[in-house]
């Protein structure tokens, strides 16, 4: 049995192939939406993984003890 697809908006169903297609045009705008939110949400996932990434390696790095340097400043003994 095939259903036709329905929209579910404030506990109604809308049944879309009766809409207008100006109502159409809005509900592919809101599903369209929702997946640019789906998707930025994502993106934000993702972003705040690097940072606390790149959070967690400066802490290392400023806590770690500091490396001999090569480039000293010192004279050789003469």
């Amino acid at each position: 049995m095939n259903e036709e697809p329905v929209l579910m908006l404030n506990d109604k169903k809308y049944i879309i192939s009766e809409m207008s297609d100006v109502q159409k045009m809005l509900v592919s705008e809101l599903n369209l939406l929702e997946q640019d939110l789906t998707i930025t949400r994502r993106q934000m996932d993702r972003l705040t993984l690097a940072k606390e990434g790149y959070v967690s390696r400066l802490q290392t790095d400023l806590e770690a003890p500091p490396e001999p340097s090569d480039d000293t400043n010192e004279k050789p003994a003469t």
